[in-house]
């Protein structure tokens, strides 16, 4: 997940993009640096998305194009906004669905 980081460097106000992950045991921390001063909400929203696309376009994969790597993602993220609009009742009964719909997967496969 990316953030937003402000700085204070020599009285400066400093912006900057933070990226936390874990690579091989290790934690990678990248800074992207977005200027001086206020920077607006919608204007630091704009810069999130391009530099998780950004992020998401330098991972290499043996088995994906980039295009397949950016389509799940964007996936991954429609399903993790709608899933923070449940509510406790309706994840509840998503995550009853889901966990259920997966385990009869799973012995269709071992009939």
């Amino acid at each position: 997940m990316v953030y937003h980081e402000i700085r204070i460097k020599n009285g400066k106000k400093q912006n900057y993009l933070v990226y936390n992950s874990r690579e091989n045991g290790k934690w990678i921390k990248k800074n992207k640096f977005l200027g001086y001063g206020d920077i607006s909400k919608e204007k630091i929203k704009e810069l999130k998305r391009k530099f998780e696309l950004e992020l998401i376009t330098n991972i290499n994969s043996d088995n994906l194009t980039q295009k397949q790597i950016i389509e799940i993602e964007s996936i991954k993220q429609i399903y993790n906004k709608n899933l923070k609009k449940l509510s406790k009742e309706e994840f509840k009964i998503f995550e009853r669905s889901f966990f259920t719909e997966e385990l009869k997967m799973e012995k269709s496969r071992i009939i």
